[in-house]
């Protein structure tokens, strides 16, 4: 027995019924592809997250570190990638600008922007015609899925 120590109890609801086997877990939906992406950020953490999760669906990642460095992978990969996921605001050659040099130079490609500040989004500053934004933070399951909606466009 114990003489001494605290009692802890845990009351837990009432579940009449078994989990159904056919529920799926975020993981189990994670939408992937085979499809070139071409990340352009500049932070490292958010950089790494991106190619490390798109990477595990699928992809063929490039990464680059702003968008200098990106316009230097989309010449080396004899210009075609699918989608440019890249962020706003970066030192040198924003995101916009980036996308902008990019698609007069390849029409086909998909863009999708990436912020952490929320009002570079906001109504009336359009970037590029049918545009797909990222709010800063995300979720891999967020990433997932406006990656595979942009490139299904």
């Amino acid at each position: 027995t114990f003489d001494k120590g605290t009692v802890f109890t845990v009351y837990l609801p009432r579940v009449d019924k078994a989990p159904d086997s056919e529920t799926k877990t975020k993981s189990q939906v994670l939408p992937g592809g085979t499809e070139t992406v071409l990340i352009a950020e500049d932070e490292e953490m958010v950089r790494q997250l991106v190619h490390r999760t798109l990477s595990d669906l699928g992809y063929e990642v490039l990464v680059s570190r702003n968008g200098w460095d990106a316009m230097k992978s989309w010449e080396r990969r004899d210009q075609h990638i699918d989608l440019l996921l890249t962020d706003v605001v970066m030192p040198g050659m924003g995101g916009k600008e980036l996308a902008e040099r990019l698609l007069e130079k390849q029409p086909d490609l998909k863009v999708a922007f990436m912020s952490g500040y929320a009002d570079q989004m906001g109504e009336g500053k359009t970037l590029v015609p049918d545009e797909a934004f990222l709010q800063k933070p995300f979720e891999p399951i967020d990433l997932a899925e406006k990656v595979r909606k942009t490139l299904d466009g």
